[in-house]
């Protein structure tokens, strides 16, 4: 019996052959685009990598640089190192090489690199100026915007306590007119306070702190108009001449003056309806003359005690 032929072995090389060819081929790319970029500084290898994509390299490195720092050379420079593996790659001796192999190339990227470098540069510069330029003049305009408005503010608080003083002055002089007093108290007014001045002389006596009978009367009725302004701060303030004080009771005519101011207090605390919680005294003894004190008729204008009814406006204020 006949042997039977055996078949003859297929033609080509086997299916596993060629995959494993094209593996090593794609291997090899890979390590001489890597060899090739070993002249490019660290941040430009890893925009590079940054690149890299699933099914072609190139395409999707021009893609995600395309929105990058490298806008108009780094597509230029992958184009380049794109053409140069291709060539390195059908290179029969197989031999690696880099840019710096093609001068011509590698000039132009550098070229392309400092241009885009200073572009940016100038839009960072021209980004910034443009910020900051109209902070600062909206800052300027705040702080006139506001020096304004509180210009504004102060003119009119002063206007509003002007108008509050005059009309208490008036309701004051009507006041002192019905008690038959307006010749024992003078008035005068400004934006914060109107103030009612008592001659000493009437109230006490040389050196002394004591209210006279007489002028308990007198402080009685004063009592009776602030009565209706107990709600504003009321302050109480002693005055004397600079003549020292002769007696042995009062240090100075500060202690003098202080101690008469407290005598009215304690006296309209005690007679009438007012607040406490509103009330001041004071004492400055000769330091706020209203007349010369070389004159007899000076020093009496000085001694005196002044009772100061603040505004509306300016108790709030207090």
């Amino acid at each position: 019996m006949a042997k039977r032929k055996e078949d003859a072995p297929a033609a080509g090389s086997p299916a596993w052959m060629a995959t494993f060819s094209d593996l090593m081929n794609l291997l090899l790319c890979f390590f001489i685009l890597l060899f090739a970029s070993s002249t490019i500084d660290a941040e430009k290898l890893e925009q590079i990598s940054a690149s890299f994509a699933k099914d072609n390299i190139f395409q999707a490195g021009s893609t995600a640089i395309g929105e990058g720092q490298m806008m108009s050379s780094g597509v230029k420079q992958l184009s380049v190192l794109d053409n140069y593996v291709n060539s390195m790659g059908r290179n029969q001796k197989g031999t690696s090489a880099n840019l710096s192999d093609i001068p011509e190339e590698k000039e132009k990227i550098i070229d392309s690199d400092a241009t885009t470098a200073a572009e940016l540069q100038d839009q960072k510069t021209s980004q910034e100026a443009s910020t900051q330029t109209p902070a600062t003049t909206q800052a300027e305009n705040s702080n006139q915007s506001r020096e304004q408005s509180e210009e504004e503010l102060a003119k009119q608080v002063e206007k509003t306590g002007y108008e509050q003083s005059a009309m208490m002055n008036e309701e004051i002089e009507k006041s002192l007119q019905t008690s038959q007093i307006s010749d024992k108290v003078s008035l005068a007014y400004n934006a914060q306070f109107v103030e009612l001045s008592l001659n000493g002389g009437i109230l006490f006596e040389s050196g002394k702190a004591e209210l006279t009978p007489e002028a308990e009367k007198l402080v009685s009725k004063v009592g009776d108009i602030l009565v209706k302004y107990r709600k504003r701060t009321i302050e109480i303030e002693g005055h004397t001449d600079n003549v020292p004080v002769a007696n042995g009771e009062f240090k100075d005519n500060q202690f003098l003056s202080a101690a008469r101011a407290i005598s009215v207090y304690e006296y309209l605390l005690e007679n009438k309806n007012l607040i406490p919680q509103n009330m001041k005294h004071s004492g400055y003894g000769d330091s706020r003359p209203k007349a010369s004190n070389d004159t007899a008729k000076g020093r009496a204008k000085n001694r005196r005690v002044e009772i100061k009814i603040y505004n509306k406006i300016s108790s709030e204020n207090e």
